[in-house]
């Protein structure tokens, strides 16, 4: 939709959220607005927004005078320039139509393709037909989100996090890990293994965690929803045994499930401020307190040399 185009965006309660002009509509919308992690309105702006309008104006100084007088006129949350509260000695009337956005749709194009821009995943092609199951040969098709960062004060002072696993750092059961199946990120966390596995406790003060039962599982979740993960390396989520504590271990089972990162974030079982962290260090990872989430992901080579052109104080 290329023209002269003045758009608003509101808020559920039809509350003005941001005012903006473009040549290019569905460009301006869609791809600089939402799918962009580096346009000029915040996420909150973008999840805030219930519906966009938008009107045709009849030329490049028209759409202009229209964008300013609305901003004064109509003072919208989100808005920065041209709002300095002008009055106008006339009105102008708007023709304005909805605009046909999937919201849900094009905001999971924005998290996979930040996910994917900054973590690097190899992807994997799978026929879920053919069943869950997948094969890999080592754990760096696997990318790390260190939690343990989140404890560190100084880089969030300011930031109310939850505890995870009773509040120390527990390693595997406290971080996330993630893989790229069919070109959609996969998830797993310590949440994941809660909704997939079932306990027994068989007295030697040990923990069994075993695959519920796959019938069910497969009836409750979509076909693509949740992979059973294999390694040859046996690493991380995939070594059978982790010791808890002095005279604990807990035991896992062979294969390790992930979940689809979306439909994690979409079944509330996760707390939406890990989310949040986690997303703004992938967006932010070349920031130290954000580069530190994420360093478990390169080798001692990469860190080096990532020291070295980045040296920051740890």
């Amino acid at each position: 939709m290329k023209g002269n185009y003045i758009y608003m965006f509101l808020s559920e309660t039809e509350k003005p959220l941001y005012i903006g002009i473009s040549i290019n509509l569905v460009n301006r919308i869609e791809t600089q607005h939402f799918k962009s992690s580096n346009g000029n309105l915040s996420l909150e702006c973008i999840h805030e927004t219930d519906r966009i309008l938008y009107h045709q104006a009849v030329s490049s100084d028209d759409m202009k005078v229209k964008e300013r007088y609305l901003i004064n006129k109509l003072n919208p949350k989100y808005n920065v320039k041209m709002k300095n509260n002008s009055r106008f000695s006339f009105d102008i009337d708007f023709d304005w139509k909805l605009y046909s956005l999937d919201k849900e749709e094009i905001l999971k194009k924005r998290t996979n393709k930040l996910l994917n821009n900054y973590m690097k995943l190899k992807n994997h092609n799978h026929d879920f037909t053919n069943g869950k199951n997948i094969k890999i040969n080592s754990t760096k098709d696997i990318v790390c989100l260190c939690t343990s960062t989140f404890n560190y004060e100084k880089y969030f002072y300011d930031y109310e996090y939850p505890e995870r696993n009773g509040g120390s750092y527990h390693g595997v059961n406290d971080d996330f890990f993630f893989i790229k199946i069919n070109n959609e990120v996969y998830i797993y966390c310590w949440e994941i293994m809660d909704l997939f596995h079932d306990r027994e406790y068989p007295g030697d003060g040990n923990i069994i965690y075993f695959l519920k039962d796959i019938k069910l599982l497969n009836d409750k979740y979509a076909e693509d929803d949740f992979v059973l993960i294999d390694c040859k390396e046996k690493k991380l989520m995939f070594e059978k045994k982790e010791q808890k504590n002095f005279d604990c271990e807990v035991i896992r089972p062979r294969r390790a499930a992930f979940m689809k990162f979306e439909t994690l974030k979409q079944s509330g079982k996760i707390e939406s401020v890990w989310i949040d962290l986690i997303e703004n260090g992938l967006k932010n990872i070349k920031k130290p307190q954000y580069w530190w989430l994420i360093k478990e992901s390169f080798t001692d080579d990469e860190l080096e040399e990532l020291i070295i052109k980045n040296p920051w104080e740890f």
